[in-house]
């Protein structure tokens, strides 16, 4: 099945767009679970905020929903995107806080969250945390390259990240086509795939504009229409399709395509 140009390369797009500009390192902190300066009220920034976590874990808010952060996360705030964390003070936190001020022209509606697999963004954060606040000499030349260079290593995360779910929802859309006949769970998908449930929804949704359950019964009703042009009972059709309840089948048919299973049968002998 082909998946879409969708709302899965906006942040491809929008991380190219900021390194190809110029870019200022605004803010830099470095602060654990017993700093005073956490903001966990709704809020939003006039600049990039990018958040490494160093060491616990938390929850975002965005339009999009929550989502689960964790050790070695980047978290990245757009300019004015309003954002919402949820961290526990009571156990152990550290992250490295950045405000970067970018030139780009690209409107990023949402947050998002990548991940630092090689640990070679961790090391960019630490050296512009030790940079930031230096009098070294070329401080300012070397915070420019290494804000260059993170922008670069988060787009290669990006670019990571999106051929890891292409190649989970291939499997699932796979795994779908064989054994739609099957009763299916988001459960079983999400096993198969070897992700969350809450994860895959969004996975399926994102990229192919549908939730799994949708989307297996999405396989089923195109398989029912093809069964439809036989002799064979409208009931055995279903379970053949993997309803288990006609009642049902007829209902999802229905939703589908503006028919009942007979009306549909109906027009197909008519058209011929």
């Amino acid at each position: 099945m082909p998946l879409p140009d969708h709302e899965e390369n906006i942040p491809l797009k929008y991380l190219a767009s900021v390194v190809g500009g110029s870019k200022r390192l605004v803010r830099c902190r470095h602060f654990n679970q017993n700093s005073d300066i956490w903001i966990l009220d709704e809020h939003a920034h006039n600049f990039v905020e990018l958040i490494y976590f160093l060491n616990g874990e938390a929850q975002v808010e965005t339009s999009q929903g929550k989502t689960n952060l964790t050790l070695y996360d980047v978290l990245i705030h757009p300019s004015n995107v309003k954002h919402h964390e949820f961290v526990d003070l009571h156990m152990r936190q550290e992250i490295i806080n950045l405000g970067v001020e970018v030139e780009s022209d690209f409107d990023m509606g949402d947050s998002f969250v990548l991940k630092d697999n090689t640990g070679n963004i961790r090391r960019i954060f630490r050296m512009l945390d030790y940079h930031f606040n230096a009098s070294d000499l070329m401080h300012e030349e070397l915070e420019n390259q290494l804000l260059r260079l993170l922008f670069i290593y988060l787009q290669k995360s990006a670019h990571e990240q999106l051929c890891s779910e292409y190649s989970i929802i291939d499997r699932v859309v796979e795994y779908v086509q064989e054994n739609y006949r099957s009763s299916l769970s988001v459960k079983e998908l999400a096993d198969y795939a070897h992700v969350s449930e809450s994860y895959l929804s969004r996975l399926m949704s994102s990229h192919i504009g549908i939730p799994p359950m949708k989307y297996v019964n999405t396989i089923r009703i195109e398989n029912a229409k093809q069964a439809l042009k036989s002799d064979t009972p409208i009931a055995q059709i279903a379970a053949l399709v993997g309803f288990m309840e006609q009642k049902y089948f007829s209902t999802v048919f229905k939703r589908e395509t503006g028919l009942t299973p007979s009306e549909y049968r109906s027009r197909i002998r008519t058209a011929d």
